[in-house]
């Protein structure tokens, strides 16, 4: 499989930063985004991102232009350059309690910082996507707000960062899946990494979740995928909450959350807090409907 990188140079780590988050608001979207420093005595820096599909040409010369850049350059790479090329450029992550970090980096994790060792792969989340990392912050503050988590299940699960992180925060019994076989190697390479082995199980899934897993047991289930898929698997996905439980939601741009909230809200479920990270936005919802107002937030 061929992968292509589109990179850009910029003066500034500010400009660099705004130049990479606007890179996920193309469509096809980047799988991953970087921002490098690549001359220090002239605070040169590089912004770019990697795709699955060939990039829209037109979208990023507009970028360019915004941004008053050159044209980026965009190339081909072969699926084993993509990885070490991504590995080796990527950099730590801080989101919500966690320091998301590749094995190429060295890391000072603070006291209360949970790291989650995660390298590039065939598989999406390295942590470095808006949508994981609004995740990732939503999980964050559901466990700083005092909630028990005992069984959670990561629907689209990728590289296996959200299984983890729910692993870490509330030692709970994970149930992670994906349509994607490779990913779900990728993943249990990761839980294994990670040494949460004993909370969480892997599967590969062709069909329904439900299929699968069993129905109205989970205290919360999350699912950073895409919101078409978000919207038809709407009924699917709520029918594996037990009472009270919790659901976030990512992948959603900020034109779609109405209607994926909407459709949600018709499933029986509330918003608790919505957040947002430039182009990008993240759900909180709840079966329990007591409690107060639904709650966002909007980093760009």
């Amino acid at each position: 499989m061929t992968w292509f990188a589109a990179l850009g140079v910029a003066q500034g780590q500010e400009a660099a930063e705004r130049i990479q988050d606007s890179l996920q608001s193309l469509s096809p979207a980047p799988e991953a985004t970087v921002s490098v420093e690549i001359d220090e005595s002239r605070g040169v820096w590089e912004a770019g991102g990697y795709f699955r599909q060939p990039p829209d040409r037109i979208g990023l010369a507009l970028l360019a232009s915004v941004y008053g850049i050159d044209d980026f350059s965009v190339y081909e790479i072969s699926e084993h350059d993509w990885v070490q090329e991504v590995s080796r450029n990527l950099p730590p992550v801080r989101a919500g309690r966690f320091l998301v970090y590749g094995s190429h980096c060295e890391i000072n994790a603070g006291p209360a910082e949970l790291p989650i060792l995660i390298d590039a792969s065939l598989a999406f989340g390295t942590g470095h996507h808006a949508s994981t990392q609004l995740c990732l912050e939503l999980m964050s503050q559901l466990f700083e707000s005092g909630a028990r988590i005992s069984r959670c299940a990561d629907i689209g699960c990728g590289t296996g960062i959200l299984s983890i992180a729910a692993a870490l925060l509330w030692r709970c019994r994970v149930e992670c899946c994906d349509s994607d076989p490779t990913a779900v190697t990728v993943a249990e390479l990761n839980i294994s990494a990670n040494h949460v082995a004993e909370y969480i199980n892997a599967h590969a899934v062709s069909g329904a979740p439900s299929a699968l897993f069993p129905v109205g047991t989970y205290d919360l289930v999350v699912a950073n995928i895409l919101s078409e898929p978000l919207i038809q698997g709407a009924l699917e996905l709520t029918s594996l909450l037990g009472t009270h439980g919790q659901v976030i939601l990512s992948g959603i741009t900020a034109e779609q959350a109405d209607e994926v909230l909407a459709t949600y809200r018709t499933c029986g479920l509330r918003q608790v807090r919505q957040q947002q990270q430039g182009h990008w936005v993240a759900l909180h919802l709840s079966q329990d409907r007591s409690g107060t107002a639904g709650r966002s937030s909007t980093k760009s």
